[in-house]
Protein backbone atom coordinates (compact mmCIF):
# COMPACT_ATOMS: atom_id res chain seq x y z
CA UNK A 1 0.00 0.00 0.00
CA UNK A 2 2.94 2.33 -0.33
CA UNK A 3 1.92 5.54 -2.16
CA UNK A 4 -1.78 4.50 -1.94
CA UNK A 5 -3.11 7.96 -1.00
CA UNK A 6 0.03 9.86 -1.95
CA UNK A 7 -0.67 13.59 -2.37
CA UNK A 8 -4.48 13.27 -2.04
CA UNK A 9 -4.94 16.81 -0.74
CA UNK A 10 -8.75 16.55 -0.68
CA UNK A 11 -8.67 13.51 1.60
CA UNK A 12 -10.03 14.35 5.07
CA UNK A 13 -10.68 10.96 6.69
CA UNK A 14 -10.03 7.29 6.00
CA UNK A 15 -12.50 4.66 7.33
CA UNK A 16 -11.10 1.40 8.58
CA UNK A 17 -9.06 -0.42 5.97
CA UNK A 18 -8.14 -4.09 6.04
CA UNK A 19 -4.36 -3.91 6.15
CA UNK A 20 -3.67 -7.30 7.70
CA UNK A 21 -1.51 -8.48 4.78
CA UNK A 22 0.26 -5.23 4.12
CA UNK A 23 4.04 -5.11 4.69
CA UNK A 24 4.94 -1.71 3.24
CA UNK A 25 3.19 1.59 4.03
CA UNK A 26 5.90 3.93 2.77
CA UNK A 27 4.49 7.30 1.55
CA UNK A 28 0.94 6.02 2.19
CA UNK A 29 -0.57 9.38 3.23
CA UNK A 30 2.30 11.65 2.26
CA UNK A 31 1.19 15.21 1.34
CA UNK A 32 -2.41 14.56 2.41
CA UNK A 33 -2.45 18.03 3.91
CA UNK A 34 -6.12 18.00 4.93
CA UNK A 35 -6.17 14.52 6.44
CA UNK A 36 -7.66 14.62 9.97
CA UNK A 37 -8.31 10.98 10.90
CA UNK A 38 -7.20 7.48 9.89
CA UNK A 39 -8.29 3.99 10.91
CA UNK A 40 -6.29 0.90 9.93
CA UNK A 41 -7.30 -2.60 11.01
CA UNK A 42 -4.03 -4.49 11.48
CA UNK A 43 -0.49 -3.37 10.78
CA UNK A 44 1.39 -6.17 12.51
CA UNK A 45 3.12 -7.28 9.29
CA UNK A 46 4.31 -3.86 8.25
CA UNK A 47 8.08 -3.30 8.28
CA UNK A 48 8.31 0.07 6.52
CA UNK A 49 6.33 3.15 7.62
CA UNK A 50 8.77 5.74 6.32
CA UNK A 51 7.14 9.00 5.12
CA UNK A 52 3.75 7.53 6.02
CA UNK A 53 2.22 10.79 7.32
CA UNK A 54 4.76 13.33 6.09
CA UNK A 55 3.25 16.83 5.71
CA UNK A 56 -0.18 15.80 7.02
CA UNK A 57 -0.58 19.31 8.38
CA UNK A 58 -4.12 18.74 9.69
CA UNK A 59 -3.36 15.50 11.52
CA UNK A 60 -3.31 16.51 15.20
CA UNK A 61 -3.54 12.99 16.62
CA UNK A 62 -2.22 9.77 15.12
CA UNK A 63 -4.03 6.42 14.94
CA UNK A 64 -3.21 3.38 17.04
CA UNK A 65 -0.89 1.16 15.04
CA UNK A 66 0.80 -2.17 15.63
CA UNK A 67 4.42 -1.32 14.90
CA UNK A 68 6.04 -4.38 16.44
CA UNK A 69 7.81 -5.35 13.20
CA UNK A 70 8.57 -1.92 11.79
CA UNK A 71 12.25 -1.24 11.15
CA UNK A 72 11.99 2.02 9.17
CA UNK A 73 10.22 5.13 10.50
CA UNK A 74 12.22 7.69 8.54
CA UNK A 75 10.27 10.96 8.28
CA UNK A 76 7.12 9.14 9.40
CA UNK A 77 5.52 12.25 10.93
CA UNK A 78 7.60 15.02 9.35
CA UNK A 79 5.66 18.29 9.29
CA UNK A 80 2.57 16.91 11.09
CA UNK A 81 0.41 19.01 13.43
CA UNK A 82 0.45 16.34 16.15
CA UNK A 83 0.88 17.60 19.71
CA UNK A 84 2.05 14.40 21.40
CA UNK A 85 4.44 11.59 20.48
CA UNK A 86 2.70 8.19 20.32
CA UNK A 87 4.01 5.34 22.43
CA UNK A 88 4.39 2.89 19.58
CA UNK A 89 6.49 -0.27 19.79
CA UNK A 90 9.76 0.98 18.30
CA UNK A 91 11.97 -1.84 19.58
CA UNK A 92 12.98 -2.95 16.06
CA UNK A 93 13.26 0.44 14.39
CA UNK A 94 16.77 1.13 13.07
CA UNK A 95 16.04 4.26 11.02
CA UNK A 96 14.46 7.20 12.88
CA UNK A 97 15.99 9.97 10.79
CA UNK A 98 13.68 13.01 10.48
CA UNK A 99 10.98 11.02 12.28
CA UNK A 100 9.42 14.11 13.92
CA UNK A 101 11.16 16.79 11.88
CA UNK A 102 9.19 20.07 11.82
CA UNK A 103 6.51 18.82 14.24
CA UNK A 104 6.30 22.28 15.75
CA UNK A 105 3.48 21.46 18.21
CA UNK A 106 5.28 18.74 20.17
CA UNK A 107 6.34 19.89 23.64
CA UNK A 108 7.57 16.67 25.28
CA UNK A 109 8.79 13.25 24.19
CA UNK A 110 8.10 10.14 26.32
CA UNK A 111 10.71 7.46 26.85
CA UNK A 112 10.25 5.58 23.59
CA UNK A 113 12.39 2.53 22.86
CA UNK A 114 15.35 3.62 20.75
CA UNK A 115 17.60 0.69 21.60
CA UNK A 116 17.83 -0.53 17.98
CA UNK A 117 18.07 2.89 16.37
CA UNK A 118 21.16 3.44 14.24
CA UNK A 119 20.25 6.57 12.31
CA UNK A 120 18.63 9.39 14.34
CA UNK A 121 19.76 12.19 12.04
CA UNK A 122 17.48 15.27 12.27
CA UNK A 123 15.01 13.25 14.34
CA UNK A 124 13.59 16.35 16.09
CA UNK A 125 14.86 19.02 13.70
CA UNK A 126 12.78 22.23 13.99
CA UNK A 127 10.53 20.92 16.76
CA UNK A 128 10.47 24.52 17.93
CA UNK A 129 8.20 23.97 20.95
CA UNK A 130 9.94 20.88 22.27
CA UNK A 131 10.98 21.53 25.87
CA UNK A 132 12.28 18.23 27.19
CA UNK A 133 13.33 14.75 26.11
CA UNK A 134 13.26 11.70 28.36
CA UNK A 135 16.51 9.83 28.83
CA UNK A 136 17.31 7.94 25.64
CA UNK A 137 19.61 4.91 25.73
CA UNK A 138 21.01 4.59 22.21
CA UNK A 139 23.64 1.83 22.23
CA UNK A 140 23.43 1.19 18.48
CA UNK A 141 23.18 4.75 17.22
CA UNK A 142 25.93 5.97 14.89
CA UNK A 143 24.45 9.14 13.36
CA UNK A 144 23.00 11.97 15.48
CA UNK A 145 23.67 14.76 12.99
CA UNK A 146 21.26 17.66 13.53
CA UNK A 147 19.17 15.57 15.92
CA UNK A 148 17.91 18.63 17.86
CA UNK A 149 18.83 21.36 15.37
CA UNK A 150 16.65 24.43 15.89
CA UNK A 151 14.74 23.06 18.87
CA UNK A 152 14.66 26.62 20.14
CA UNK A 153 12.70 25.93 23.35
CA UNK A 154 14.60 22.80 24.40
CA UNK A 155 16.15 23.28 27.85
CA UNK A 156 17.65 19.92 28.77
CA UNK A 157 18.71 16.68 27.09
CA UNK A 158 19.80 13.36 28.56
CA UNK A 159 21.28 10.66 26.34
CA UNK A 160 23.03 7.52 27.53
CA UNK A 161 25.31 5.00 25.84
CA UNK A 162 26.43 7.10 22.89
CA UNK A 163 29.72 5.24 22.58
CA UNK A 164 29.08 4.07 18.99
CA UNK A 165 28.10 7.45 17.58
CA UNK A 166 30.45 8.81 14.92
CA UNK A 167 28.56 11.92 13.76
CA UNK A 168 27.31 14.63 16.15
CA UNK A 169 27.65 17.57 13.77
CA UNK A 170 25.06 20.33 14.35
CA UNK A 171 23.45 18.09 16.96
CA UNK A 172 22.29 20.99 19.17
CA UNK A 173 22.71 23.82 16.71
CA UNK A 174 20.39 26.81 17.29
CA UNK A 175 19.09 25.43 20.60
CA UNK A 176 19.01 28.94 22.02
CA UNK A 177 17.42 27.96 25.35
CA UNK A 178 19.42 24.80 25.97
CA UNK A 179 20.95 24.93 29.45
CA UNK A 180 21.89 21.36 30.39
CA UNK A 181 23.32 18.47 28.40
CA UNK A 182 23.78 15.25 30.36
CA UNK A 183 26.86 13.09 30.01
CA UNK A 184 27.70 12.24 26.40
CA UNK A 185 30.33 9.65 25.50
CA UNK A 186 32.25 10.84 22.43
CA UNK A 187 34.56 7.83 22.17
CA UNK A 188 34.02 7.28 18.45
CA UNK A 189 32.88 10.70 17.28
CA UNK A 190 34.76 11.85 14.18
CA UNK A 191 32.56 14.83 13.31
CA UNK A 192 31.32 17.35 15.88
CA UNK A 193 31.31 20.49 13.73
CA UNK A 194 28.83 23.17 14.87
CA UNK A 195 27.63 20.80 17.60
CA UNK A 196 26.82 23.68 19.99
CA UNK A 197 26.58 26.56 17.52
CA UNK A 198 24.26 29.33 18.82
CA UNK A 199 23.65 27.51 22.11
CA UNK A 200 24.12 30.84 23.85
CA UNK A 201 22.54 29.79 27.17
CA UNK A 202 24.37 26.50 27.63
CA UNK A 203 25.41 26.22 31.29
CA UNK A 204 26.03 22.59 32.25
CA UNK A 205 27.87 20.34 29.83
CA UNK A 206 29.43 16.93 30.47
CA UNK A 207 31.38 15.27 27.65
CA UNK A 208 33.49 12.14 28.04
CA UNK A 209 36.28 10.62 25.94
CA UNK A 210 36.79 13.63 23.66
CA UNK A 211 39.18 12.54 20.92
CA UNK A 212 38.88 15.31 18.33
CA UNK A 213 39.05 19.10 18.43
CA UNK A 214 36.05 20.60 20.21
CA UNK A 215 34.47 24.05 20.11
CA UNK A 216 32.21 25.33 22.88
CA UNK A 217 33.25 28.94 22.40
CA UNK A 218 31.71 32.05 23.91
CA UNK A 219 29.96 35.23 22.89
CA UNK A 220 27.02 35.41 20.50
CA UNK A 221 27.66 32.23 18.53
CA UNK A 222 28.52 29.67 21.21
CA UNK A 223 27.45 29.20 24.81
CA UNK A 224 29.13 31.65 27.17
CA UNK A 225 27.43 30.59 30.38
CA UNK A 226 29.31 27.35 31.04
CA UNK A 227 30.08 26.82 34.71
CA UNK A 228 33.68 26.52 35.88
CA UNK A 229 32.97 22.88 36.78
CA UNK A 230 31.87 22.19 33.20
CA UNK A 231 34.93 23.91 31.75
CA UNK A 232 37.34 22.10 34.06
CA UNK A 233 35.58 18.84 33.29
CA UNK A 234 36.21 19.40 29.58
CA UNK A 235 39.87 20.09 30.28
CA UNK A 236 40.22 16.95 32.34
CA UNK A 237 38.71 14.86 29.57
CA UNK A 238 41.01 16.40 26.98
CA UNK A 239 44.12 15.60 28.99
CA UNK A 240 43.25 11.90 28.79
CA UNK A 241 43.74 12.02 25.03
CA UNK A 242 46.83 12.96 23.07
CA UNK A 243 48.45 15.25 20.53
CA UNK A 244 47.74 18.41 18.64
CA UNK A 245 44.05 19.12 19.13
CA UNK A 246 42.26 22.30 20.17
CA UNK A 247 39.60 23.00 22.75
CA UNK A 248 38.03 26.29 21.67
CA UNK A 249 36.17 27.88 24.55
CA UNK A 250 36.47 31.60 23.76
CA UNK A 251 37.60 34.54 25.86
CA UNK A 252 34.57 34.63 28.19
CA UNK A 253 34.96 30.99 29.18
CA UNK A 254 38.75 31.24 29.45
CA UNK A 255 38.39 34.18 31.81
CA UNK A 256 36.46 31.98 34.23
CA UNK A 257 39.50 29.74 34.54
CA UNK A 258 41.91 32.54 35.43
CA UNK A 259 42.11 31.59 39.10
CA UNK A 260 41.57 27.87 38.76
CA UNK A 261 44.59 25.60 38.97
CA UNK A 262 45.21 21.91 38.53
CA UNK A 263 47.84 19.85 40.30
CA UNK A 264 48.96 16.25 40.45
CA UNK A 265 48.14 14.52 43.71
CA UNK A 266 50.20 11.44 42.93
CA UNK A 267 53.20 11.82 45.23
CA UNK A 268 55.25 9.47 43.07
CA UNK A 269 55.12 11.81 40.09
CA UNK A 270 58.55 13.43 40.02
CA UNK A 271 57.76 16.19 37.58
CA UNK A 272 54.46 17.58 36.34
CA UNK A 273 56.21 19.20 33.38
CA UNK A 274 56.93 15.82 31.78
CA UNK A 275 53.29 14.82 31.71
CA UNK A 276 53.76 11.80 33.90
CA UNK A 277 50.45 10.21 34.84
CA UNK A 278 48.73 11.00 38.10
CA UNK A 279 45.40 11.97 39.58
CA UNK A 280 44.48 15.64 39.36
CA UNK A 281 42.42 17.94 41.49
CA UNK A 282 41.25 21.53 41.30
CA UNK A 283 42.80 23.93 43.78
CA UNK A 284 42.36 27.61 44.51
CA UNK A 285 45.96 28.70 44.85
CA UNK A 286 49.40 28.29 43.36
CA UNK A 287 50.55 25.67 45.83
CA UNK A 288 53.75 23.84 45.10
CA UNK A 289 53.28 21.68 42.05
CA UNK A 290 50.20 23.56 40.80
CA UNK A 291 49.89 24.86 37.27
CA UNK A 292 47.44 26.84 35.21
CA UNK A 293 44.84 25.18 33.03
CA UNK A 294 46.78 26.26 29.93
CA UNK A 295 49.95 24.59 31.21
CA UNK A 296 47.93 21.56 32.15
CA UNK A 297 46.59 21.15 28.62
CA UNK A 298 49.99 21.42 26.98
CA UNK A 299 51.10 18.27 28.80
CA UNK A 300 49.32 16.32 26.08
CA UNK A 301 49.74 18.90 23.32
CA UNK A 302 46.17 20.17 23.45
CA UNK A 303 45.61 23.86 22.90
CA UNK A 304 43.03 26.11 24.53
CA UNK A 305 41.78 28.79 22.14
Amino acid sequence: MNNMFFSCESLVSVPELDTSKVTNMKNMFMFCRNLESVSLSDTSNVTDMSYMFTTCKSLTSVPELNTSNVTNMENMFGGCAMTTVPLYDTSKVTNMSNMFSMCANITTVPKIDVSSAENMMYMFNKCTNLESVSDFSIPNATNLQGMFWECTNLESVSLSDTSNVTNMSSMFRDCANLKTVGEIDMSNVTNNSSMFLYCTNLTNLTLKNIKIALQVGSGSTYGHNLTVDSLVGLCKECIKQSSNKTLTMGSTNKAKLADVYVKFTDSSATSIATGEKGEVEICESTDDGAMTIREYMTLKSWTIA
